[in-house]
């Protein structure tokens, strides 16, 4: 006999096979068989609405997405352009803005004298000439000391240029051109 606490015993007889096989069991009428894996059920009508509709209606926001991306991009670059112009022309006005300088007629060590000096004598680039001494214009600066400081001897590049007596000696302003005589 066998010892029912000893599992092997018990196991050897449910192992042994059966003589012959056992066919697979018969479906049940109205029941529906499996099919392999790979093959779906073709989707109900409504659906396939459901997911036309779902798919138009990311299409339509993806194009509107697009379009903005587009107006954004559009509307950056116009902008960018925008303050490009605006920025250029202000650089224009501003190289171009007249400023006004006034020319001091000055001796010896920067000291002011009569603009007659200046004005009479015979011009030499920036330096006029006058019995042995030297008369010349200080431009800008005020007078410090007995002598105009703050200033230059070399005229602006820009602008217009007048003296203490209200002569002209350029006229300043875009496109402007250097020339002399009263104004």
């Amino acid at each position: 006999m066998t010892n029912p606490a000893d599992p092997s015993a018990s196991n050897e007889s449910a192992e042994q096979p059966s003589a012959e096989p056992q066919p697979p069991p018969r479906p049940r009428r109205g029941s529906v068989r499996t099919q392999d894996g790979d093959t779906a059920a073709a989707p109900s009508p409504a659906a396939v609405r459901r997911r036309l509709i779902a798919q138009d209606a990311r299409d339509q926001k993806y194009a509107e997405d697009a379009r903005r991306r587009r107006n954004r991009r559009n509307v950056l670059i116009g902008s960018g352009v925008a303050i490009g112009v605006v920025g250029v022309a202000a650089i224009v006005y501003w190289s171009a803005a007249s400023s006004s300088t006034t020319a001091h007629c000055v001796g010896a060590n920067d000291q002011p004298v009569s603009a007659s000096y200046c004005d009479n004598g015979s011009h030499i680039g920036n330096f006029f000439f006058f019995g042995g001494s030297q008369y010349h214009y200080y431009y800008g600066g005020n007078v410090a000391g007995g002598r105009y400081a703050g200033g230059s001897t070399v005229a602006p590049r820009n602008g217009k240029i007048s003296t203490d007596s209200g002569k002209t000696i350029r006229r300043g302003g875009f496109g402007g051109r250097s020339s002399s005589g009263s104004s």
